[in-house]
């Protein structure tokens, strides 16, 4: 075992970090209502302590600074190398890239936290799009709207868009 990867906390205090989590126990107890025949029904602590998981927003922005989507601070910023693809495939690969980070961290607790990372792919694909095609991003929200709707095929049968995936 490696003394500088184990850490001994108390989760009622602390936050602990494990596999990309911030894992801590909730201040409130889990309290159901109790039903038995003929009886009033009555309010029962049944497991205790509540195990909380939440995504670490920041250390997600924090590493996607490093791979080129946005800026240190999560402002959205073109991702230059993805410029040499077809529009379709900057979209899918947003799409995918996006939708594995939302798969990953399909239970935290407060799962709408991760729509500031939803802005960050939106807007970088839109960045990427304008920065391919010599534009604007106004420019390219008009020509493929807010979803992004981005039109491919020999005779232009299929249309590909940013996934709004519910967060």
């Amino acid at each position: 075992l490696s003394s500088d990867k184990i850490k001994i906390t108390n989760l009622k205090k602390d936050k602990a970090q494990f596999l990309g989590y911030n894992i801590s126990i909730g201040i409130a107890k889990k309290i159901t209502k109790v039903h038995f025949k003929g009886k009033t029904p009555f309010l029962k602590r049944t497991t205790g302590w509540l195990v909380h998981l939440e995504a670490p927003i920041q250390n997600i922005i924090a590493k996607l600074f490093v791979k080129g989507f946005c800026t240190k601070n999560g402002f959205p910023k073109p991702k230059k190398i993805w410029t040499i693809m077809p529009d379709h495939l900057i979209v899918y690969s947003y799409n995918i890239t996006f939708a594995g980070i939302l798969q990953y961290y399909s239970g935290v607790r407060h799962r709408h936290m991760l729509t500031r990372l939803k802005y960050i792919f939106k807007y970088s694909c839109a960045m990427t799009l304008a920065t391919k095609h010599r534009s604007s991003i106004t420019k390219v929200f008009k020509k493929h709207g807010s979803s992004l709707a981005i039109v491919y095929g020999i005779s232009g049968e299929k249309t590909i868009r940013f996934k709004d995936f519910n967060v």
